[in-house]
């Protein structure tokens, strides 16, 4: 697979976060003593905070408002992000022989900018990434492909000559419905549809060591 352009999602595909995201809405939820369904994180995924805000707020009629939920989420975010969370296996390696190959990288996250980009300097590999685009800048979640389209424009190049690399089903299918070449990328928290991920996207990788 030869790679000019590339877009990579940040949580489950670059960083091993998504066990923290995974609790996070449950969490939310148990402490108002609500059984959360088993595919929250599923749900959620896609959305960035003002929306996983929303979606909690009016699907569990949750007793606060969405801005408190969203400052909760960001002071767990904070310090998970700051501390704790890491990069996957072989990440690093991986983007530099990229960056070697002179290929261009943009983020494209659902996270929000400030902590995708102290994320990225703090584990030192904010240099290889030309820019960061997040669900907020172009107002839709990953259910829509604008965030991809957006990213392709900034890379200058058409969707058919960028790869996109993603560990979510939903973002998977909808970044290949677009037209990208999807690389989907393995995840604790996405294998009870690793099957679907493998029919959709165009390559599977267990590890970025594969590539």
């Amino acid at each position: 697979m030869k790679i000019k352009y590339a877009i990579f999602d940040l949580d489950g595909t670059l960083i091993d976060s998504m066990e923290f995201w995974g609790k996070l809405g449950n969490e939310i939820l148990a402490y108002y003593e609500i059984v959360p369904p088993e595919n929250l994180s599923e749900i959620l995924m896609p959305m960035n905070t003002q929306q996983m805000a929303e979606y909690l707020k009016e699907k569990f009629s949750l007793p606060l408002s969405v801005q408190e939920i969203i400052w909760f989420v960001h002071k767990k975010v904070e310090e998970k992000y700051k501390h704790e969370i890491p990069l996957k296996p072989n990440v690093r390696e991986f983007l530099e022989k990229l960056k070697s190959d002179k290929v261009k990288m943009g983020i494209a996250t659902a996270n929000d900018y400030s902590t995708t980009r102290d994320v990225l300097l703090r584990l030192g590999i904010g240099n290889h990434f030309d820019f960061i685009l997040t669900c907020s800048d172009v107002g839709y979640s990953k259910e829509s492909p604008q965030i991809y389209y957006a990213a392709a424009e900034k890379l200058g190049c058409h969707p058919k000559e960028a790869v996109v690399f993603e560990d979510c089903l939903t973002c998977i299918k909808t970044a290949k419905n677009a037209g990208f070449c999807v690389v989907g990328v393995a995840d604790k928290y996405s294998v009870q549809n690793k099957g679907e991920i493998q029919t959709v996207c165009d390559y599977y990788i267990n590890s970025y060591a594969e590539i």
